[in-house]
Formats: C-alpha cells, structure tokens, sequence
C-alpha cells in the first residue's frame, strides 16, 4: 500500500488568506503542510479573479516549500479557459479542478443531457490541459449521486469521460451528503480516483443524505449550500468512517494525496481548525 501526502484547500482558510494572503501561507507552511489547492471561485461571472500576480505567488511557494497540486475553478461556459490555464502553468499547478456542476440549469436538456455535454467538455479542456503539463480533475459535490433515468449523474461522468485526461478529486464528506458510502465508491471511481478531498460531518447534522432532502441543484444552489455551514467538524471529530477511507485510498495506490478541508470552522479560528486537521491526516496516513 502507498502512503499519500497530505495537504490543504485553501478554501477552509478563505478568511485568513482574505486579510493577509502571504502571511496565512506562511502559517500554513509552520503548520506543517506542503501542499496546496488553490481555489478561484466567480460563480456568477465569466471572470477569473486572481489574488496575486502569478510570479509573486510562484516566487512565495517557492520559498514556502508549498506544492500547488492544482486549482480549483467554478465552471462558466464564458470563462476565458486559455487564460486559466496561462495562470495556473504560470504559477507551476498541477492540474485544474473543477469543483462542481450543475445538472439542472439548462431547462432545454435532461440532468443525463447536460452530464453527457459536461463530459464532452471536460475531455475536450482535459486533453488542452495535459498538453500544458497539468491534469484535469472533477470535484463532487452530493448531487452526482442523484439518479437520472436509472443511472447515478456520476456514473456517466465515469462512464463518458476519457481516463487519459480527466482525473477525480473524490470528496468524501459530499458523497456521504449525497446518501452513499464513500469507501464503495472510491472502489467505483478506482484509480480513477487521484487525490482525496476530507472533510468531517458532525454527529448531530441534520438530513445527512441532502439528495432526498434538498433534491435537485437550481438557482438556488449557493443558499441550499450554505445552510448546512454548521454541519462541519474537524477532521476525526464526526460520524465519516475516516480509518476505512484513508485505507482504501492506500489500497487503491492512485490518490497521490489525502486533502484536508473544511468549509466553516465553527467556534475556532481557521488556521487552528487547519492545524488539527493536519495532525490528524498525518496520524491517520501514518498509523494505517
């Protein structure tokens, strides 16, 4: 079995980074880790905000021993994509991640419809993205495990895009969120499966399967979201089966990296939710 690293998405330290960019990842450094998912989020624009120019922030990992394993970019069909990938080689990612779509937008398609055109897509900016160095990968969120026309939403992704070059980044805590077993599948998704997203759901969270209990993803995504902020937890706090997920990830020999995230920390401050969360995927990585 192979150990995975560990490191960070960015997201759960958004505050930090916020009031002081450089100084949060030079305490995420101190804390320990060495790598990084950098995350860019305009969901409602056709537009890529970057914090910093991309030398800057290449020159500053750098010096911080942080490998960026790749960037996390909300899904917009206007977005100007050459761009995103000019940045992300600029600043020496790994790959792009895109963190979520929506099945139910398009009121002209089906949810299998617009799964099958999302595919063709990411094959397409997959196969521009491996010819820039970097990896493409898809991040699930728990309405992939909806059922359209007999089929889960994240079976046609498997099933419709090309291994070559599109890679998944499973997040354990949204597939319980959407009703399954995250162990079973990272064991459908294979070695398919390349980096691992952890997050942990509080043991008094309410409507843990969100598909039977929020249904559909629409334009009210982002409020449905950010209802459930209070259900996260530290890492090894909650109900997730995390020594069975970090086994598997070793079993399955693929996940090049177990990433740490937490979407709200609660009463603790970001950077101390960070550090525990650390400790405790090193423990776990190590202790397995």
């Amino acid at each position: 079995m192979t150990d995975p690293s560990v490191g960070i998405q960015l997201y759960s330290v958004r505050k930090a980074l916020a009031n002081d960019f450089f100084g949060t990842l030079e305490r995420i450094a101190e804390i320990g880790y060495q790598n990084i998912e950098m995350y860019f989020e305009s969901p409602y624009f056709a537009r890529f905000d970057v914090p910093c120019p991309s030398a800057e922030l290449r020159k500053k990992t750098g010096e911080l021993g942080l490998n960026i394993l790749n960037s996390h970019v909300v899904h917009h069909k206007y977005l100007n994509w050459d761009e995103v990938i000019r940045y992300n080689v600029e600043i020496g990612s790994g790959g792009i991640t895109i963190p979520l779509y929506l099945y139910n937008l398009n009121q002209n398609n089906s949810q299998v419809e617009e799964a099958l055109e999302f595919s063709e897509w990411m094959n397409q900016f997959g196969k521009k993205c491996s010819e820039n160095g970097m990896k493409l990968y898809y991040h699930n969120y728990f309405n992939e495990f909806e059922i359209s026309d007999g089929k889960h939403i994240f079976d046609i992704l498997l099933e419709n895009t090309d291994p070559d070059y599109v890679g998944f980044e499973l997040d354990v805590y949204w597939t319980k969120r959407g009703g399954v077993d995250p162990v079973n599948w990272m064991d459908r998704v294979g070695t398919r499966c390349e980096l691992l997203q952890v997050q942990d759901l509080r043991a008094d969270a309410k409507n843990i399967n969100l598909v039977e209990t929020v249904s559909s993803f629409d334009n009210a995504f982002w409020p449905k979201i950010h209802t459930h902020y209070g259900d996260y937890t530290e890492i090894g706090t909650g109900i997730l089966d995390l020594c069975g997920i970090i086994k598997k990830a070793k079993e399955l020999g693929s996940v090049s990296c177990v990433v740490s995230s937490q979407m709200e920390a609660g009463k603790k401050s970001e950077l101390e939710s960070a550090k525990e969360n650390y400790e405790t995927l090193q423990k776990l990585v190590k202790g397995l």
